[in-house]
C-alpha cells in the first residue's frame, strides 16, 4: 500500500535522521580512538596524560550517548520546549567540538617537532584527529541549525493559526431524525440547522484554540478528523438512503481501503458546512470545513484511481463504495462555475465524477452485480416512499400538482425532442457520421423516457404517482447508461443533448430531498436556458423551473 504525502516525509525524516545519528557515532569514536594511541603509550610508560586528550575523550562519549538518544527517539512528536533543549544541547556540543578542532588544529600546524617531542604525541593520528573532529564539529552545527529552523517553523505555523481566526469543528452536528432510510426532506433539513443553532454551546473552542492534532507520545490524533467520523456516522450516513449500508458496511472496508475513509470525511464536512448558519460567527468555521472536505476528497480520489487497473474479486466491493460515495461528494460541492452542466463543464469537458460512474459500471459489468452487492453490502428491501413534503403541504408548487392541471405532458415533449433530433441527423449529409449521431439520440431519448417511466406513472404519463420524489438509482441511471459520444456533444454545447440534459434536471430535482444534490436540477435548467436562448424554449420544462420537491 502507497504512503501519503505525509508519510513519505515521514519516512525520509527517519532514514536521514538516522544517517546523521550514525555520521556522528563514527566520527565521535574515531577521534578518541585516535587519541588512544598517544594515551595506550602513555599508561605504558606511567606518564601522566595530557589533560586536552582526557578532555578529547569525555566529550567523544557524551557526543555518542546524545547521537544514540537522539536516534532511538524520533523526534517528529516532539513539543516546542523539547526542541529548545535540543537546540541549546547541540548548540553547546558544537562548542565543545570546536575546542577539540583547536587543539588537534593546532598541534597539526605546528611546525616545531621539539614542541610535538616535548608532548610525546604521534604525529599522523593528531593529523588524522583534527580531521575527524571538524567533520563532527559540522556535523552537530548541522544539527543544531535543523532543530532552531523546526522550532521556529512550528512557532510560525502556531501564529499563521492565530491569526487566521478560523473554528474547529464542532464535537456533535445536528441530529436529523425522521429519516427511515429514504433521504432528508426540507423539513428535516430546517429543524436539522434549528437544533445547531442551538447547540452553539457546546462547539469545540476556535481552530486558533485548538490544535489540529494532538500529540500522546508518538501518536498524532486528529481531532477534526475524529469530529467528522462522528458526524458522519450520526447525521451524514442516514441522508443518504440505506443507512445500514452507508453507516455500518461502507466503513468495514475503509481499513483495508484508507480511500473509503478520506471520502467519508469529505462528504461528512461539506454536510457539516452546509448545516451551519450563513452568520458571522460561523462563516470561518463553515470555510475550515470546506478547506477539511477539498483536501480528503483530493486524498480520495489519488488513491482510488490507481485501483481501477487492478480491479478484482477482493477489491470490486471497496472499489464500489469509493466511487458512489466520491459521486455522491461531487454532488455535495455544488457546480465549480457557472458552465457546470453536472455531466459537463463548460471549456473542461467530462467532469471527474463522471469518470469514476463510468469506473461503477466498469466494476458491476465486469465482476458482476451480484459478487459486488453480496455480503454486508447486500441492498436492503426497497420500500415505498412517503409523499413529498410539498404534496403534504399542499402548497401547489410540485411535480404532482403541475402535472394535475396538465401543465406539462413530458412524453409528447421528449416526442417532439425526437422528431427535431431525427430532422437535424436527416439535413446532415448520409454519412457513418450522421447515422451515428442517429443512434446517440435515440439511445440517450429511449433511456430517459424509461426514468421518466419509473418516476411517473405508466399508463397515464401526465399523472405522476402519489409521490413524485425520484429513486437516485433510477434518476441516475441515465448517467450511467449514456453513451460516451453524447457527453462528448454535451461538452461541445449540442443543441439536442442539452435539451434532453434539461429534462433530465427535472428528474434530478425530484431527488431535492437529498441535501447533496438539491438545488442541482434548477441550475442545470438555468444553465441549459442560457446557453440555448430563445430559439428552443418551446422544447424546455420551464414550467418545472421553480418546482421544488
Amino acid at each position: 500500500m502507497s504512503l501519503c504525502p505525509k508519510h513519505e516525509n515521514r519516512k525520509t525524516y527517519d532514514v536521514a535522521n538516522m544517517a546523521l545519528r550514525c555520521a556522528q557515532c563514527v566520527f565521535a569514536i574515531l577521534v578518541p580512538a585516535l587519541s588512544g594511541v598517544d594515551l595506550g603509550r602513555w599508561s605504558q610508560s606511567g606518564s601522566h596524560a595530557d589533560s586536552r586528550w582526557i578532555y578529547a575523550e569525555v566529550v567523544s562519549v557524551v557526543s555518542i550517548l546524545t547521537a544514540w538518544a537522539c536516534g532511538l527517539r524520533q523526534r517528529r512528536a516532539q513539543s516546542r520546549a523539547s526542541l529548545g533543549f535540543c537546540v541549546f544541547w547541540q548548540a553547546v556540543l558544537s562548542l565543545l567540538w570546536v575546542v577539540v578542532s583547536a587543539v588537534f588544529g593546532q598541534l597539526a600546524a605546528s611546525d616545531s617537532a621539539a614542541a610535538a617531542e616535548e608532548l610525546d604525541v604521534t604525529g599522523p593520528a593528531v593529523g588524522m584527529a583534527f580531521a575527524a573532529s571538524s567533520f563532527s564539529t559540522l556535523l552537530w552545527v548541522l544539527d543544531a541549525l535543523e532543530a532552531c529552523a523546526r522550532c521556529t517553523a512550528g512557532r510560525a505555523e502556531k501564529v499563521g493559526a492565530e491569526e487566521q481566526g478560523g473554528q474547529g469543528l464542532e464535537e456533535e452536528g445536528v441530529r436529523v431524525i425522521g429519516l427511515e432510510g429514504t433521504g432528508e426532506t426540507e423539513e428535516t433539513e430546517t429543524r436539522g440547522a434549528q437544533e445547531m443553532n442551538g447547540q452553539s454551546s457546546e462547539a469545540l473552542p476556535p481552530y486558533s484554540e485548538v490544535e489540529s492534532t494532538i500529540e500522546i507520545g508518538k501518536t498524532e490524533l486528529a481531532v477534526d478528523d475524529l469530529a467528522l467520523l462522528h458526524h458522519y456516522h450520526t447525521v451524514t450516513a442516514p441522508t443518504l438512503g440505506d443507512a445500514r449500508l452507508w453507516r455500518d458496511a461502507a466503513p468495514r472496508l475503509g481499513r483495508e481501503h484508507p480511500c473509503i475513509f478520506h471520502i467519508m470525511l469529505s462528504l461528512s464536512a461539506y454536510h457539516l458546512a452546509r448545516l451551519r448558519p450563513a452568520t458571522t460567527t460561523s462563516s470561518a468555521s463553515a470555510a475550515h470545513c470546506r478547506r477539511l472536505a477539498e483536501h480528503h476528497y483530493e486524498a480520495a480520489v489519488r488513491l482510488a484511481v490507481p485501483m481501477l487497473p487492478r480491479l478484482d474479486v477482493v477489491n470490486c466491493q471497496a472499489l464500489y463504495v469509493v466511487t458512489v460515495l466520491i459521486c455522491f461528494t461531487a454532488f455535495a460541492r455544488g457546480p465549480s462555475s457557472s458552465g457546470d452542466l453536472l455531466l459537463v463543464a463548460q471549456q473542461q469537458g467530462l467532469v471527474p465524477w463522471m469518470s469514476l460512474l463510468r469506473g461503477v459500471r466498469f466494476v458491476l459489468e465486469t465482476v458482476g452485480s451480484a459478487t459486488v452487492l453480496s455480503g454486508f453490502l447486500a441492498p436492503a428491501p426497497e420500500t415505498t416512499p412517503e409523499a413529498c413534503y410539498a404534496c403534504r403541504s399542499g402548497c401547489g408548487r410540485c411535480f404532482a400538482a403541475l402535472a394535475q392541471r396538465r401543465a406539462w405532458n413530458w412524453r409528447e415533449t421528449l416526442g417532439r425532442i425526437q422528431e427535431v433530433a431525427a430532422k437535424k441527423t436527416c439535413s446532415d449529409a448520409a454519412s457513418a457520421a450522421a447515422a451515428a449521431a442517429a443512434k446517440i439520440y435515440d439511445g440517450a431519448i429511449k433511456s430517459l423516457v424509461r426514468c421518466f417511466e419509473t418516476t411517473f406513472r405508466e399508463d397515464d404519463a401526465t399523472v405522476p404517482k402519489t409521490c413524485t420524489q425520484g429513486q437516485v438509482h433510477v434518476v441516475m441511471a441515465w448517467a450511467y447508461t449514456l453513451d460516451p459520444d453524447f457527453v462528448a456533444k454535451l461538452a461541445e454545447s449540442d443543441e439536442i443533448s442539452l435539451v434532453l440534459l434539461g429534462h433530465f434536471a427535472v428528474l434530478v430535482q425530484t431527488l431535492g430531498r437529498y441535501w447533496f444534490i438539491k438545488g442541482w436540477g434548477e441550475h442545470i435548467l438555468r444553465e441549459v436556458r442560457q446557453i440555448l436562448g430563445e430559439e428552443w424554449a418551446d422544447l424546455l420544462p420551464y414550467e418545472f423551473y421553480n418546482a421544488r420537491c
